[in-house]
């Protein structure tokens, strides 16, 4: 319990609870409220859900497949006895309802705590008849217990015995149902007829968890039409029975948590994975959760560090799906170790880490296990983890390093082809102007002949030495002189022809004359003859290269 409970407190609940059970043995009944922090409801429960004989008596329940009915051997203090243990589960119910209420109130300090306690409830109790009937059933069967040691049976008990089993076998043969004898609550005494009715172990049917299980809200049903859909139900389910200080459990597909945990691109952000599996019908669920898993260290712990997923194995349907589930991710170690894991044997908190591509299970935290030892082990799958992360964080430099090498090299190797495609293109590109430019030149100098050509046929005849006629020597650039005669009535443009058609053209090249100071031939008038521009008989004309 939550709250702050002085030693008086603790005496009430005490009482209450030795009014319900029947126990009068004050140690035993102090240490079951003990082993339960107190809660007189889970006491209560523990009590009747015991299967084995204790020193305090068990009350029998009696189960129908439909109904709960008082068998047809049931005298009225049997009906008595179902209708207080009816009423007794009831006040059960609602007084865990006020306190799971009252443990999830916000807190306030320790005097509003105390007083915020629950009030003790008017809880029934069995009369006088019922507790001589339970003393007489107790002393009759130890009594036969030593006489059965010692080797001898008590006929009476024997005869008793065997007519009570044809009894109950003859009424469920011919099908007839008992019905319940009502009870005045007002009568206390009950005649010696009805003390002498009993019960052996063969006829009643004591509620067990399994049993007591089928009737709660499971955490996922069968029929669910997602993953998502069954672990919402499971979170909405477990926080109505334990409370919500629990560690978050990942709504989506095992696959999807498997990733969420270990394919972080950064390796030293990868968690380890806890997988809690619940069954109902163990004897430690709810010891293992409100002790263990609801405990604030583990809760932090698995909620700081681990990426946490869970699935009720309660249904053999769910049991089998997750078992498939396990192998088709290659976690055959882990689907192999639930396959032989038997009901009480759960809680089971499993921790899962990744090492080199295989997923195992490193750490197994049972229902037995203390929250020391819990923290203890996942203290330790933490530090195992750590020690495979920083081996793999360690192996992922070297490979980033060796990838950046190569990648160096590669770029190098890049460029160095770059470079040599570069150069050959150039070495093409000059290949293809030398021959663009040799081609040029070779249309050049084919126009330059056939422009030369028809320049030269242009010309006059060159007419015999002698008469009228004028001889011009030229000296050409390249130091050779060539001669041409012309007569003096022809034109002076004969002479810059016939220096075009040996190659001068007058856009690059001057002709000079003999005259000083010199003249330019091309500044004269090209229409008038030699003889009009009173040209000596014989002159010589330099052809000097245009700078």
């Amino acid at each position: 319990m939550d709250q702050i409970l002085t030693e008086e407190d603790k005496l009430a609940l005490l009482q209450q609870y030795k009014e319900i059970t029947n126990v009068e043995d004050d140690e035993l009944a102090r240490a079951t409220l003990e082993s339960v922090d107190w809660n007189v409801a889970n006491a209560i429960e523990q009590q009747f859900s015991n299967e084995e004989p204790m020193e305090v008596e068990n009350i029998p329940v009696f189960r129908n497949p439909r109904a709960n009915i008082v068998p047809a051997t049931a005298s009225i203090d049997d009906a008595e006895v179902a209708a207080v243990i009816d009423n007794a589960r009831n006040v059960i119910r609602e007084f865990k309802t006020t306190s799971r209420v009252m443990a999830h109130s916000s807190d306030e300090d320790d005097e509003n705590a105390i007083s915020s306690r629950p009030p003790a409830y008017d809880l029934p109790t069995l009369n006088a008849s019922y507790r001589r009937k339970s003393s007489n059933l107790k002393r009759e069967r130890t009594n036969s217990e030593e006489n059965s040691s010692n080797g001898v049976v008590d006929k009476a008990t024997s005869s008793s015995y065997a007519a009570r089993v044809s009894k109950a076998s003859s009424s469920e043969a011919t099908g007839s149902k008992a019905k319940p004898i009502a009870l005045d609550s007002d009568e206390e005494e009950v005649s010696e007829d009805h003390q002498a009715v009993e019960y052996s172990d063969d006829d009643l049917h004591v509620e067990t968890s399994s049993s007591r299980n089928r009737d709660r809200l499971p955490l996922i049903p069968t029929d669910f039409y997602s993953i998502e859909e069954a672990l919402q139900n499971f979170v909405a389910v477990f926080e109505s029975r334990y409370g919500a200080n629990h560690p978050p459990f990942h709504i989506g597909p095992l696959q999807e948590a498997i990733s969420l945990a270990f394919d972080n691109p950064q390796v030293l952000e990868r968690s380890p994975m806890a997988v809690y599996l619940h069954h109902d019908d163990s004897v430690a669920s709810n010891i293992f959760v409100t002790q263990i898993l609801c405990n604030s260290n583990v809760s932090q712990l698995l909620k700081r560090q681990f990426v946490n997923w869970a699935w009720d194995m309660t249904q053999e349907e769910n049991r089998s799906k997750l078992i498939d589930w396990l192998a088709m991710l290659n976690m055959g170690d882990l689907a192999d170790m639930l396959r032989q894991n038997a009901t009480d044997r759960y809680p089971i908190l499993v921790v899962l880490t990744r090492d080199r591509g295989t997923i195992t299970p490193i750490v197994v935290c049972r229902g037995q296990d203390s929250p020391t030892t819990v923290i203890e082990n996942l203290m330790h799958a933490l530090d195992e983890y750590q020690r495979i992360k920083n081996r793999d964080n360690s192996d992922e430099r070297e490979r980033i390093e060796r990838e950046r090498v190569m990648q160096e090299q590669h770029d190098e190797y890049q460029r160095s082809l770059e470079a040599d495609r570069a150069k050959d293109e150039e070495r093409k590109r000059q290949q293809q102007l030398a021959i663009e430019e040799d081609a040029k030149r070779q249309r050049e100098i084919e126009e330059n002949e056939i422009r030369k050509a028809q320049l030269a046929s242009s010309l006059p005849d060159e007419p015999p030495e002698g008469g009228n006629v004028i001889t011009i020597r030229l000296r050409l650039p390249n130091g050779e002189f060539k001669i041409r005669r012309f007569k003096m009535e022809e034109p002076i443009r004969w002479l810059t022809t016939y220096a075009e058609s040996i190659g001068y053209s007058m856009e690059n090249y001057r002709l000079w004359n003999s005259a000083v100071p010199k003249e330019d031939v091309s500044t004269f008038d090209n229409s008038k003859s030699f003889a009009e521009l009173n040209w000596p008989r014989r002159e010589q004309i330099v052809v000097e290269e245009k700078l």
